[in-house]
């Protein structure tokens, strides 16, 4: 495990030029985490019993913005340890909860199906849903600039729900419109949605809500009088 770690830091951390500066608190950070819920797994489980532990898909890339709140290695873990155990650990496992990828990968199929079909339908053959996955594993940390990143998982804790991740999934895809109607492959599609550093979180949340504001208004308008 501490490989893994160790390789995913290099991969990610260390070639990112908003974290690489962390490169060591994130692996001392990692490690602890790692050992801390091993150490809650062997408590509550017999010992002839296969130990399970959090697994995320992208640790470092989910530590690092965290980095930016404080200088504080104790605090730094305490406030990831928190976010992996109440909604990263959701972003890997297959469970029927509504905070679970399975479902945040509904409603976003869901909202972009009925607000832009013909858009989701020119894009789910050149596997728009595994660049999203990507995007979603590491709930967009590492893609979006690190302060909107600490928004966007600020609005998670505010609505306690890992759904505002599927909302700013539509929103990039509604936003970048008129350049993915002309992605015709798969590399294309992900050099388009690779880097989204210019994404500002409220506003893109703001206006996905709006658009199905506005939807639910026209189909629930009263019928005109045809007297």
């Amino acid at each position: 495990m501490d490989k893994f770690l160790f390789k995913d830091i290099r991969t990610r951390a260390s070639n990112d030029d908003q974290f690489f500066v962390f490169e060591d608190e994130i692996f001392q950070i990692l490690l602890a985490f790692q050992r801390e819920t091993l150490s809650d797994n062997l408590t509550s489980l017999s010992s002839s019993m296969i130990v399970p532990s959090i697994v995320l898909a992208a640790p470092s890339a989910l530590v690092a913005p965290v980095c930016f709140v404080t200088s504080s290695i104790a605090d730094v873990f305490h406030i990831f340890s928190t976010l992996a155990k109440r909604y990263f650990t959701y972003l890997t496992r297959l469970t029927s909860s509504p905070n679970g990828i399975v479902n945040i990968f509904h409603v976003f199929n869901s909202i972009l199906t009925i607000l832009k079909p013909k858009l989701f339908e020119h894009l789910l053959p050149i596997t728009v849903e595994e660049e999203i996955l990507e995007v979603l594993l590491c709930a967009f940390a590492g893609p979006l600039a690190a302060d909107q990143v600490l928004v966007l998982w600020d609005a998670m804790i505010g609505f306690d729900s890992t759904l505002v991740l599927a909302l700013l999934a539509v929103g990039v895809v509604l936003t970048r419109q008129r350049v993915l109607e002309q992605c015709e492959n798969r590399s294309q599609l992900k050099e388009a949605l690779q880097n989204l550093r210019d994404v500002q979180v409220m506003p893109t949340l703001k206006f996905v809500l709006g658009q199905l504001e506005m939807l639910d208004s026209s189909v629930n308008a009263p019928l005109p009088d045809s007297t």
